[in-house]
């Protein structure tokens, strides 16, 4: 698993957590019932950045299943210089690239 899956992974066991930690207490003789929050409110995403969100977790995966196939294909071409060059260019303009979308992902997924 890449990185984005063991993050993703993190994440989904940390938000069980918080559902877990959040409780309803009864608030004295009012009967009326008040959620205990142990941090700031969060603050919703918006219509389209939900979209970019579900969007950049697709591009981010393509990303990384790009990222290996290109680090195959340099183990598989030690002996042509030239090739080794282009592939090693398109390495690192998909690594940068997967970098952006994982920061912008990052963002997103902790609230904006």
């Amino acid at each position: 698993p890449g990185p984005f899956s063991v993050y993703q992974s993190i994440r989904e066991a940390e938000a069980e957590g918080k559902a877990g930690k959040e409780r309803l207490r009864d608030k004295g003789t009012e009967g009326q019932r008040v959620r205990e929050s142990e941090g700031p409110r969060e603050r919703k995403l918006t219509w389209k950045e939900r979209r970019e969100l579900e969007d950049l977790e697709a591009r981010v995966a393509d990303l990384e299943v790009q990222v290996a196939a290109l680090h195959m294909e340099i183990d598989a071409s030690s002996g042509d210089y030239v090739r080794l060059q282009a592939l090693a260019e398109r390495l690192a303009a998909s690594e940068r690239e997967l970098d952006e979308a994982m920061g912008r992902w990052l963002d997103l997924a902790e609230g904006g």
